[in-house]
């Protein structure tokens, strides 16, 4: 090891599936600061149906940390049962983007 130490190096193998890319996550917790950025808080204030795609907005995966107060349509391509599970209760739902 003293006069090589390229010999022995420590490559090791890594799994397909630990090469694929991770998509970009929110949390439900984070849902109503998003929707007053990007729809305005006299949008919501109005009422109405509120739809927030978060795929367009580049987030590819919907998680339950947290909770949401306000029903929103939801257009994301992931999602956990407790993320669906609480803005379902909520009174929003959760569609796939198209």
């Amino acid at each position: 090891m003293k006069y090589e130490p390229e010999r022995f190096k420590k490559v090791g193998f890594k799994p397909p599936s630990a090469l694929e890319p991770r998509p970009e996550t929110v949390n439900v917790g984070e849902l109503e600061n998003l929707a007053y950025k990007t729809l305005g808080a006299e949008r919501i204030g109005a009422g109405g149906d509120l739809i927030l795609d978060l795929h367009g907005l580049g987030y590819g995966k919907l998680l339950g940390r947290g909770e949401v107060l306000m029903p929103l349509t939801l257009k994301v391509p992931e999602y956990t049962s407790r993320a669906a599970e609480k803005v379902k209760t909520a009174g929003g739902q959760i569609v796939e983007p198209e």
